[in-house]
Parts: structure tokens; C-alpha cells; sequence
């Protein structure tokens, strides 16, 4: 299978552009030496490439490439779609990111500024120099941009060769890929991680809009707190002249701990623990320890969100997608431009009111969100039948597509029937309240936090912080005890990974990816996550396409702006919004069935005027409306 390398130089990214203009596409096919061809040359080429279905396209960071081809030559991008789609491209930096995953050394080599770089990949299998300094043309061929060819300095023609040698060389490095004729890749899932790139890099580049005066009412509110916050922490000497006192806040530790009649918590020296996460775990019931976890919470909600949210009110605000983390999930990160910061981590959203509000769609658009149901509860289903060969909750799922796991572990708890518990759901009221947020909330902290296989204490802990359970370590062990009758199949589940994790290395069913370096928690976790993570991007990918390339679509026009884990949010254009909310429900569950055959997926829409976490699906003669609509 013929290979075409490729790479591109364009002007600057620049904040609000994340795909620039093109100046230049240099090439290579198979061993060929790297030939050169201006903006004007340059779609005819990879028009060629793209047409040919046997040439296997070849890039580093290819999300970047295809993107600036894409705004160059925008009649290019169905092909470009079809391409990924089809499995005919490869990207060098997600190859690389899948074998350090498969090493177990991502965390370590994420915390290394560079590693993923091409120089930095050179270096290590090619044991090349490479190395790019500031003087170097990589930002500088904006300066080149209508200049002839035979005009460029003869160091930024051999810059362009010399990133096509580079990977010419690493794709058929015999460490790297041990039959470089081989067709197809060395990781099962490169190819849908690197369509899963180019998607998310469309959705960046689309990027958000924020709605000022939103913004300007959180953000008077938060500063307004801090005030009074402020004004707890210096009257009982918490905080003084902006620090905080950490000799002030053990006294105050341990008379909580007192209070509660706890343990002091200690560091194996013996020292009273003051980070963070012993403040939370102890402040309830202390003024001044409630204040500093409120002021340090809104500290960051200030400066790590609605700071950079800024720059939303003015332009697009463009977030940063890493399309693989070791889990196979996403992650989404602001980024900083010309020193300037912008974005934010649209996956882990603060719950403080009115922030995600801010975001808001486009004029003659709706704001759609579209969310698995229990969406892990359905993946640990079926890594269950897998490895146990059965599962109650698969049983469930399959029986009703509305089953409720939740409800009927709680009424478990409460030693009531399910028909009851429901029974109380259909009437409302302070019964079901009072069993929502009591048996029914305990359900939920077990049923989804120890699939990851945490231990009694964590569990106790992550069940406070996370659903806000104060239990006593005898109500934790008797919730444990409970949740292994309910799902009775999960004791041989962790016999199971405590066999593999044992191993050091799983593989990721469906996709095949492997994780080296695994330990116990993190190898229960990620037979339900891996795949909830690759069936969404996989959604992700087939949803953005048609909102980009397939005109007989209920969803062509529209933009997928977030992509949350398990949920896709989307701007649609408002008079078709209750079909491009059907479309996208269609193709997220058939997607997400492709990775839980024998456990059917159900995805639940909501049309809002922002982004509204609390909004519900709410249908007027039979079609979905925006949730402020309702009457």
C-alpha cells in the first residue's frame, strides 16, 4: 500500500484560529525525496492522495494538518472524513501515545515538556538532533507566504524535507513497527483515535461562544462572596495578609475532629495533615474551615474559568482536546496563545450556578445536549457477561430499556420492593425526596464508585465528597455488603482483574488497546470506561460527520462545540432542532450498541437556549422543544 507523508506550514495560530493559513504542503510517497508545493499547488496533491483508495495517508499531530487543509480547500473535507473513516490514516504522535500506553509510562512521559513532540520522538528511536530553537522557521513562514519557491532561504526549504524524512524514517523504524510493509497498524484502534482527533480538532476550532452579561453577574456574585468569605477567614486568623496560617488551621482541625469525635488526621511523622482534602473531609460544622474550602473553590473558579472565559464574549474561545489519556478517555484543557489565556476544561464543569450557563450557542441556534443514561452502568454490564459470563444489571437493561438500577438497589437498601420504591417516584413528594436522597442516593455512590475497586476507607471518603454521604465506617461496610447482593456477579469481576491487573497489562475489549503498568483500581476501572470512552468517540466521529459533510442530514449546518465523556453537546439550528436531536440520538446509541452488543444503550436529548445542565427533554405535539419552553 503506497504511503504519502505529508505535513503542512502555515501562519501562526493565533487565539480565536486554531486552523491558520496555509503557506505550503510538502510531500513524499514511499522513499521518495520530499518535494515542496505552495497554497496554490497544494490542493490539486492532496486531492490525489485522497482520491486514491489504496495511499495510506501518513502525519504527525495529522488533526492539525487535515484542519488547515480543510479551511484552505473546504470542498476537500468530505474526502478527508472518508479517508479517517475508512482507515487509510495513520498518525505518528497517536501511535506513539498508544505504545506508551501500552508501557504504562503516559503519566510519566506527560509530565516530560516535549516528549510527544516530533523532534523528541526522532530523537528516541532515530537518536537524531533535531531539536527546533526559537530562531527556527517553525513560526516564521507567514514571512514566506506568496514568496516563490525558488526565493525561500535554503534553511526553511530544508525545515520542510526534513519533517517528511523524519517520518518516512519513523514509520518504517523496526522498533517502532517491525513489518514496515504491512498494511494496516500497529495499535488496533490508532485509526479511530486519529479520526477521534481530527473531530475533537474541529469542535476546538469551532469553538464557544459567552454570553457577557452572564458572565459579568457570576463573576459580580463569586467576588461578592469572597468578600464576606474574607472577612471569616481574618477575623479567626485563617488568613492573613492573603496566606494562610497553617499553624491557625491544625488548631482548627483538630477541634473539629474533636467535635465529630474522630481521629486527628496525621502524616506518617506524626504531623497534623493540612492539604485540601483533610480541610473538606473535616470543615462541615467549622465557619472558618467551610470558609477556606468556599474561598479556595471560588478562587479557582475565577481564575482557572471565568477568566479565560473572556475571550468567548468577544470571538469563538477555543478549549485544547488531548484526544487519549490512559484510560481511553478524553481530555479538554484551556491553552494559552501569544500569552494569552483562553479556554477551559469543558469536562470537569464547575457546579457553581450560572457558570455553564455563560456558554451559549450562536444566533438562530439551540443549545442540544445529548446523554448516555447510566452509560457506565451499561459498560460495566457488559464487561461483566464477558468476564463472568453473567450480570444482573445486563439482565435489567435488556428486560426494560428504562431500568432504573438505582431505584431497586435503593429500595434494596430500605427493605422495601421495587414496585413500591416506584410507586413513591410516581406520586413525588417528601416520601420519594426523602428516599432520593437516601437509599437511593447510597445506591448511587456504590453502584458508581466501586466498580473501580476502592477500598472501604476511599470509598467512605469519595461517597462524602462526591454525593455528600456522611457514613460511619460500620453503614460503609453494610453498603458494600449490600452492593455485592445486589450485583452478586462483581466479586468474580474483581477475582478477575486482581488475576490480570496481577499481569501488569490488560487489553481493552472491542478495540484491543492495550495498558501496561496496570494496577488493581485502575484495571477495574477501565474495562467499563475504555469502553464507554471508545463507544462515545466513536459517536463523536459518525455525529460530526454528518454535521459536516452529509447534506441529505437533519444535522448538516449543525456543530458538535463539546464533547463531555459521555455526552455530546451540539449547536443546531433552531427549526430543525427536534430532528438533528433525533438524528443524534439514533447515532449515539447505535454506536455505543457496536460496543455493548448484548446491553442496549439509550441516549436521552434536551434542547436548551444555553448550556443547562438541568435541562430535560420536553415535547410539544410530539416534538422536542427547549427546556425554558415548557409551561
Amino acid at each position: 500500500m503506497p504511503r504519502f507523508y505529508f505535513d503542512c506550514e502555515t501562519w501562526a495560530i493565533q487565539p480565536g484560529l486554531l486552523a491558520p493559513p496555509l503557506v505550503c504542503l510538502q510531500y513524499a510517497y514511499d522513499d521518495a525525496e520530499p518535494t515542496i508545493v505552495l497554497k496554490d499547488g497544494a490542493r490539486a496533491v492532496f486531492l490525489e492522495a485522497l482520491r486514491s483508495p489504496d495511499t495510506f495517508l501518513v502525519a504527525f499531530n495529522g488533526a492539525y494538518d487535515y484542519a488547515v487543509l480543510a479551511a484552505a480547500f473546504p470542498d476537500l473535507l468530505p474526502l478527508i472524513f472518508r479517508a479517517l473513516a475508512s482507515k487509510r490514516a495513520r498518525d505518528l504522535l497517536i501511535r506513539e501515545i498508544l505504545k506508551t500506553i501500552k508501557d504504562g509510562t503516559l503519566k510519566q512521559a506527560s509530565k516530560t515538556r516535549g516528549y510527544f513532540r516530533l523532534a523528541s520522538v526522532a530523537a528516541r528511536y532515530l537518536h537524531k538532533d533535531v531539536a527546533k530553537g526559537e530562531d527556527s522557521w517553525q513560526l516564521r513562514y507567514d514571512e514566506l507566504d506568496g514568496v516563490p519557491l525558488e526565493e525561500w532561504p535554503a534553511e526553511a526549504v530544508e525545515y520542510c524535507k526534513e519533517d517528511i524524512r523524519l517520518l518516512q524514517e519513523l514509520e518504517q523504524c523496526e522498533e517502532l513497527n517491525p513489518d514496515p510493509h504491512l498494511a494496516g497498524y500497529d495499535f488496533p484502534d490508532e485509526w479511530m483515535q486519529a479520526f477521534s482527533a481530527f473531530t475533537l480538532h474541529l469542535e476546538a476550532v469551532h469553538g464557544t461562544r459567552i454570553a457577557p452579561e452572564k458572565l459579568d453577574v457570576v463573576e459580580s456574585a463569586l467576588l461578592r462572596q469572597q468578600e464576606e468569605l474574607l472577612g471569616v477567614l481574618n477575623s479567626s486568623g485563617l488568613m492573613v495578609d492573603g496566606v494562610m496560617k497553617a499553624e491557625v488551621a491544625r488548631d482548627l482541625i483538630v477541634k473539629a475532629c474533636e467535635a465529630k469525635k474522630v481521629p486527628v488526621p496525621r502524616t506518617p511523622k506524626g504531623n497534623i495533615k493540612t492539604d485540601e482534602a483533610t480541610v473538606e473531609a473535616v470543615a462541615p460544622g467549622s465557619l472558618p474551615l467551610e470558609a477556606r474550602v468556599a474561598y479556595k473553590g471560588n478562587q479557582k473558579v475565577l481564575s482557572t474559568y471565568l477568566g479565560p472565559m473572556r475571550a468567548g464574549t468577544q470571538r469563538a474561545m477555543n478549549s485544547r482536546p488531548n484526544v487519549l489519556v490512559a484510560s481511553g478517555r478524553t481530555s479538554w484543557a484551556g491553552t494559552e496563545i501569544d500569552g494569552e489565556r483562553e479556554g477551559t476544561n469543558l469536562q470537569n464543569f464547575p457546579k457553581k450556578g450560572g457558570v455553564r450557563e455563560c456558554f451559549v450557542p450562536r444566533p438562530g441556534f439551540v443549545w442540544l445536549g445529548v446523554d448516555y443514561a447510566s452509560l457506565e452502568l451499561h459498560t460495566l454490564a457488559q464487561a461483566c457477561l464477558w468476564i463472568c459470563g453473567r450480570s444482573k444489571l445486563a439482565e435489567g437493561f435488556q428486560k426494560d430499556r428504562d431500568y432504573d438500577p438505582l431505584t431497586e438497589f435503593g429500595s434494596q437498601l430500605a427493605s422495601m420492593s421495587v414496585k413500591e420504591a416506584l410507586a413513591l417516584k410516581a406520586k413525588g413528594g417528601a416520601p420519594w425526596k426523602a428516599f432520593k436522597e437516601g437509599p437511593r442516593q447510597n445506591a448511587k455512590a456504590a453502584l458508581y464508585g466501586l466498580p473501580g475497586g476502592m477500598g472501604a476507607r476511599k470509598f467512605k471518603d469519595t461517597a462524602r465528597i462526591q454525593y455528600g454521604l456522611e457514613l460511619s465506617m460500620r453503614q460503609t461496610y453494610s453498603l458494600i455488603d449490600g452492593y455485592f447482593k445486589f450485583l452478586p456477579e462483581m466479586r468474580d469481576y474483581f477475582k478477575y482483574v486482581d488475576y490480570i491487573s496481577g499481569k501488569g497489562v490488560m487489553r481493552q475489549f472491542v478495540s484491543g488497546r492495550l495498558r501496561g503498568g496496570i494496577g488493581y483500581p485502575d484495571c477495574a476501572n477501565s474495562y467499563f470506561q475504555g469502553l464507554a470512552a471508545d463507544g462515545a468517540k466513536m459517536a463523536n466521529n459518525v455525529v460530526s460527520m454528518e454535521c459536516y459533510v452529509v447534506p441529505t442530514s437533519p444535522l448538516f449546518g449543525s456543530r458538535i462545540v463539546a464533547f463531555v465523556h459521555d455526552e455530546l453537546d451540539l449547536e443546531v439550528p433552531e427549526d430543525k432542532a427536534h430532528e438533528a436531536a433525533m438524528r443524534v440520538v439514533s447515532l449515539m446509541e447505535s454506536e455505543m450498541n457496536k460496543v455493548t452488543p448484548n446491553v442496549p444503550n439509550k441516549a436521552v436529548p434536551a434542547l436548551s437556549r444555553c448550556w443547562l445542565k438541568d435541562a430535560e427533554e420536553v415535547y410539544r405535539d410530539g416534538r422536542l422543544i427547549c427546556f425554558e419552553d415548557r409551561q
